[in-house]
């Protein structure tokens, strides 16, 4: 990752923009209109948390972007009842 905040490239021939994620931003744009642009970043901000999720996924970099929910305690709600052994 090098240390680089959340961010994606866009690519369209010689074309190429990238923006961060958190909070979204443009970073730098070669080529695309403003108006191309603008739906780039309606796009990027429509899908963020999808975004976000892939990125730190991929890097293996998630940190809990809904408020630090406890999965460990979800999973053990999740995981079956076990019965006792004893009897």
């Amino acid at each position: 990752m090098g240390g680089e905040p959340a961010h994606i490239h866009v690519k369209r021939d010689w074309q190429i923009v990238k923006f961060w994620l958190d909070p979204v931003s443009l970073e730098k744009n070669r080529g695309f209109k403003d108006h191309e642009l603008n739906q780039i970043m309606g796009l990027v901000e429509e899908h963020q948390q999808t975004l976000l999720e892939a990125w730190h996924d991929y890097f293996n970099t998630w940190v809990d972007y809904t408020k630090h929910i406890d999965h460990n305690a979800i999973m053990k709600e999740r995981s079956p009842k076990t019965a006792d052994a004893g009897g």
